[in-house]
C-alpha cells in the first residue's frame, strides 16, 4: 500500500473582478524597520526646521552704504533700533517707505501712509530732521513691500540721485523677503543690504513656544516662498506718464452728452452713477436712443430737464442748455470736458 501525501489545492484568485472594475496587483509596503527609518527622518527634518527657519528668514547682511532705508510700518522698538543704527554708522540720509495705512480705505494723502508714520516716530526717537526724508507709496495692493521699493527707486530717479547701495531696516522675520523684493525693484545695479531687528515679544531660539511666534514663522515662510517662486515683478505707470496719458485721452474725447430732456424719452444711463475721474467718463454712445422720427415732429420738452448734478465743476469748461440739439438730433444738456 503506497503512502500518498495530500497536496492542498489552492484556488487561484482572479486577476479582475466586478467586470474589470477592480484589478489585483502585488505591492510593497513598509516593514517595521522602514517605518522606524521614516519616522526618524521626519523628526530630524522637523528639528532642523525648528532650529533653522528663524535665522534663515531673519537675516542681517549690511553692505557698504551711506543710505539707510526704514520700512515705516515696523514697531516702535524697531524704530529705536533704526535710530541707533544711524547713530553708530556712517549713514548720511534716512528714507522711510510705506503705503496707505490700513483701515482708511486706500490712499488719502501722504500723511496717512506708513512712510509718514515711520518718519514721525524717527523724529520722536531723536533722529535729526535734516537727515530724514519720507517717500510714501500711493498705491494699495497685495505687493506692498515691492510697491514701496519702486516708489523709493522712482524718487531717486526723479531727484537725479545716483545710488549704488542701500541698507534696509525691518523686523526680523520679514528681512529676507524685504531684501528679495527690494533687489527685484532696484535691479542688479544696486546692492541691497538688510538689517533684521530682533522681535521684542518672544525669543528667536524658542519661537515655537509662543502662539504669535508660530503664526509669524508660518505666515512669513509662506510669503517668502510666494515672493521667491510665484511673484512676477510689475512696473507701474510713472506719475508723469499717467498725467500725460490722462490729458491726451481727454483731448480725444471732448464732448459727452450727459442729459436728455424729453417726455417719454429716458436717459441712456443713470446720471447719478456718472463718475468722472479725469481719465474719461462712463458714457457709451451705443446706448443712446435713436433719432426721432421726422414724420412725427420734434418731441416735447420735459418740464424739468435731467441734469448731471454730481459732475465736478473743475471738469466742466463750457455748458449750454435749452433748445440746442446734439449729434443725435435731441435738444438737451451738453457738457464739454477739458
Amino acid at each position: 500500500m503506497q503512502n500518498s501525501v495530500a497536496v492542498p489545492l489552492t484556488r487561484a484568485m482572479p486577476a479582475r473582478a466586478m467586470w474589470g472594475v477592480f484589478v489585483r496587483k502585488e505591492r510593497w509596503s513598509l516593514s517595521w524597520r522602514g517605518r522606524l527609518i521614516v519616522a526618524s527622518a521626519v523628526l530630524l527634518l522637523g528639528a532642523l526646521v525648528l532650529k533653522g527657519v528663524y535665522p534663515f528668514l531673519a537675516i542681517t547682511h549690511r553692505v557698504n552704504a551711506n543710505i539707510l532705508v526704514v520700512e515705516g510700518w515696523i514697531h516702535e522698538y524697531a524704530i529705536q533700533a533704526a535710530v541707533k543704527e544711524f547713530q553708530s554708522n556712517h549713514y548720511q540720509r534716512v528714507f522711510t517707505t510705506g503705503g496707505p495705512v490700513g483701515g482708511n480705505g486706500g490712499y488719502i494723502n501722504d500723511f496717512y501712509t506708513s512712510a509718514s508714520v515711520g518718519a514721525d516716530l524717527l523724529r520722536k526717537c531723536g533722529l535729526p530732521e535734516e537727515y530724514l526724508q519720507m517717500v510714501p507709496s500711493r498705491v494699495m495692493d497685495r505687493d506692498r513691500t515691492y510697491g514701496s521699493a519702486l516708489a523709493l527707486r522712482n524718487w531717486f530717479r526723479d531727484h537725479n540721485m545716483a545710488v549704488s547701495s542701500i541698507d534696509v531696516v525691518t523686523e526680523d522675520l520679514h528681512a529676507r523677503r524685504t531684501r528679495l523684493l527690494f533687489q527685484k525693484a532696484f535691479g542688479k545695479g544696486v546692492q541691497v543690504g538688510i538689517i533684521a531687528v530682533p522681535n521684542a515679544d518672544y525669543p528667536a531660539n524658542r519661537w515655537w513656544h509662543y502662539s504669535q511666534g508660530l503664526k509669524d514663522v508660518v505666515s512669513e515662510s509662506a510669503a517668502y516662498l510666494y515672493a521667491k517662486l510665484l511673484f512676477f515683478p510689475w512696473e507701474p505707470v510713472h506719475p508723469r506718464k499717467a498725467a500725460g496719458a490722462s490729458s491726451s485721452h481727454n483731448r480725444k474725447v471732448k464732448i459727452a452728452f450727459v442729459g436728455l430732456g424729453y417726455v417719454g424719452c429716458h436717459s441712456p444711463f443713470n446720471l447719478r452713477d456718472l463718475y468722472i475721474n479725469g481719465l474719461g467718463s462712463d458714457v457709451y454712445p451705443r446706448r443712446l436712443p435713436k433719432s426721432p422720427d421726422k414724420n412725427r415732429g420734434p418731441p416735447k420738452l420735459a418740464a424739468k430737464p435731467t441734469y448731471a448734478s454730481t459732475l465736478s465743476s473743475r471738469s466742466v469748461v463750457a455748458m449750454s442748455t435749452g433748445t440746442q440739439r446734439n449729434s443725435q438730433g435731441y435738444p438737451g444738456l451738453i457738457v464739454q470736458f477739458d
